[in-house]
């Protein structure tokens, strides 16, 4: 194949062909069941995050379009996750099983192949006999695993210059590292380089709606208004294209999904959602009582990601209480925790130390007399919790 370069410069990197990579990966005939890159124009967007619940297909199609990447032009793909025990042989072990289970890396290979090897970070083809010996390997790695936390190690070690396809994998965790967003960036940097061509793809079940990736990126105000099975492609300020779908399994999916909730998930419990179906993974809070209370304390704040909460402490039937909801400013005698810039006395970081406010406060909390005026309240005091409690370690 006649390689072609962006403005026929080698160091802006490779101008692929998508309608391309497209026919080399509906050749493969992947069950029209499951979600593919197939329904994107990979022209259009720079970042290509998707969410959705399990089993969708996002992971294994975006490996096999990396594949057929790969096959035509020699790309590395970029596999991504935040820490280094996620990138292990035994962590990642079933990672190509569907791949290798339907014959897809004979198709790739014209038969010389038909499973994978993993050995320092470097995934590489290999035929396996009949009799389970490997007989054939690839000279060249066909993907390379990185993670987060070894970004400022990958600065000065790491160059790829096909490493044009960047797969972050599960991007919403239980966990967010410190300034983690940051260090991705750094470690995508590492692979880019000074090329224009990468594609960087971030795929995650719909877990937490607060995560604060979806602040970083600039999308959260966009993914609030977004339905299960909408995409949209917005761009920042400064001028970067995100691509955001949030996938919704197709008629046949949904009915094996259906038998197998039935089966085994049908309690009512909306943490099972990023299990079962059904959208984000919110935490049913604990309302304040339909009574008459009085206010103690009304003028503490917590400022996260540019919005606000009241953390109001009143007195009820039950006894001393903090009653959590929006709020949309704050006054000259305000206490407000925050993870950001410390502006004046009023700030106290995170949550905060020997302060008096601070051990009533989070005392309360830990005794569990905290209610709140609507679930959101509830899911955005957990992950600032989260997000001091990550910023220690």
């Amino acid at each position: 194949m006649n390689i072609k370069y962006i403005d026929n410069d080698i160091n802006k990197g490779i101008k692929y062909d998508y309608k391309l990579i497209r026919k080399e990966f509906e050749k493969l005939k992947v069950p029209k069941e499951y979600h593919t890159p197939l329904k994107y124009n990979l022209n259009n967007s720079t970042y290509y995050v998707e969410m959705s619940e399990r089993s969708v297909g996002k992971t294994t199609n975006w490996l096999l379009w990396g594949m057929c990447q790969n096959k035509l032009y020699g790309t590395v793909i970029q596999y991504i996750r935040q820490v280094d025990s996620m990138i292990t042989p035994k962590f990642l072990k079933q990672l190509f099983e569907t791949i290798v289970i339907n014959g897809y890396i004979e198709k790739l290979t014209d038969g010389e192949y038909n499973n994978v090897q993993l050995k320092a970070n470097k995934w590489r083809y290999i035929h396996v006999t009949p009799e389970g010996e490997i007989d054939r390997t690839s000279s060249k790695h066909f993907m390379y695993n990185l993670c987060i936390n070894y970004s400022e190690v990958y600065k000065s070690t790491y160059n790829e210059p096909l490493g044009d396809l960047v797969i972050f994998d599960e991007f919403i965790s239980k966990n967010y590292l410190p300034d983690e967003f940051v260090y991705f960036l750094d470690v995508l940097k590492t692979i880019q380089r000074e090329r224009q061509n990468i594609k960087v793809v971030m795929l995650a079940n719909t877990l937490d709606i607060y995560n604060q990736y979806l602040h970083e990126l600039c999308i959260f105000d966009t993914v609030q208004t977004m339905n299960i099975g909408q995409t949209t492609t917005l761009t920042t300020d400064l001028g970067t294209t995100i691509n955001i779908s949030l996938i919704e399994p197709n008629y046949n999916l949904r009915n094996k999904k259906k038998i197998s909730n039935n089966l085994y998930y049908g309690f009512k419990n909306s943490k099972l959602n990023s299990i079962r179906g059904g959208g984000w993974n919110f935490t049913e809070a604990q309302h304040i009582p339909r009574i008459d209370y009085k206010s103690i304390l009304r003028n503490v704040y917590i400022k996260h990601n540019n919005k606000l909460l009241s953390l109001e402490v009143v007195q009820n039937s039950i006894g001393i209480c903090v009653y959590v909801h929006w709020a949309y400013y704050t006054y000259d005698d305000s206490i407000i925790f925050t993870l950001e810039d410390m502006k004046d006395r009023r700030y106290i970081f995170g949550l905060g130390h020997n302060q008096k406010v601070s051990k009533i406060i989070w005392t309360l909390y830990k005794k569990n007399m905290f209610f709140y005026s609507s679930n959101d309240c509830q899911n955005f005091l957990e992950n600032y919790i989260k997000c001091c409690i990550n910023s220690k370690k």
